[in-house]
C-alpha cells in the first residue's frame, strides 16, 4: 500500500493511494513475476509482467541484469508498453538503462538511465536511499511539450523488520510548469508505504 503510485517522478494515481501486490518466482538465475496496481479512484489498474536474467561477473561484487516488462493498463490499452532494460548492481549503486520501442502509445522510443544507491544507516535493517533518472525521447516531434525529455530524483528513508518494509519518501522532476499538463504540474509528492512479504 501507497500513499501515491509516483512512476519516474510522475503519479500514476492521481496522487491518490494505491494497493499494489505482486509475486515471482525464481529457478536459478531467472526470476518471473507479476505486479499489479490501482491508478487512482475510476477502478484502472496497471499490470506489469515482467522477466529477469542476473548474472554475477567473474566472483566478483558485481552482477548484470537484463529484462523485459511488460507495461499493461485495464482501462487505457493504448498505453500498453514494452521496456527492455540492462542493470549494473555495485557496490557503489546500481546503474540501469531501459529502452522502450513505443513510449505509452507516443509512436515514439524512449531511453530512461537512472542511477540509485543505498546507505545503511542502522545495524537493524535502516536505510536511506537516493536515485536520479532521465528520460529522453527518439522523437521530439511526437510531443508537444517536454519533448526534450525529463530527470526525476527521489529521496527516501526505508526500515525492514522481519518481512515488513516502510518507507518514506520524497520525489519530483525538472518538468516545466509552464509547458507541462495541468495534471503533471505537481510532481513533487511527499508519501509513504508499507510492504509486506509473504
Amino acid at each position: 500500500m501507497a500513499s501515491d503510485y509516483v512512476w519516474r517522478g510522475q503519479t500514476q494515481s492521481e496522487h491518490q493511494s494505491s494497493t499494489q501486490v505482486g509475486m515471482e518466482v525464481n529457478h536459478g538465475k531467472i526470476s518471473a513475476g507479476a505486479w499489479a496496481a490501482t491508478l487512482g479512484t475510476d477502478s484502472a489498474a496497471e499490470v506489469d509482467l515482467y522477466l529477469n536474467f542476473k548474472q554475477q561477473i567473474s566472483q566478483s561484487d558485481y552482477f548484470l541484469n537484463f529484462s523485459i516488462t511488460d507495461y499493461t493498463y485495464t482501462q487505457t490499452t493504448n498505453l500498453n508498453t514494452i521496456e527492455y532494460a540492462v542493470k549494473l548492481e555495485s557496490p557503489y549503486g546500481s546503474l540501469l538503462i531501459g529502452q522502450t520501442p513505443d513510449y505509452f502509445g507516443t509512436e515514439s522510443s524512449s531511453t530512461y538511465v537512472n542511477y540509485s544507491h543505498g546507505l545503511k544507516l542502522t545495524e537493524s535493517g535502516t536505510s536511506l536511499n537516493f536515485s536520479v533518472g532521465n528520460t529522453q525521447y527518439g522523437d521530439k516531434d511526437k510531443f508537444t511539450v517536454n519533448e526534450n525529455g525529463y530527470t526525476d530524483y527521489k529521496v527516501s528513508i526505508v526500515k525492514e523488520k522481519d518481512n515488513i518494509s516502510i518507507e518514506m519518501f520524497y520525489t519530483d522532476t525538472d518538468l516545466d510548469d509552464n509547458t507541462a499538463p495541468a495534471e503533471k504540474l505537481d510532481d513533487a509528492v511527499v508519501g509513504g508505504s508499507i510492504t509486506i512479504s509473504l
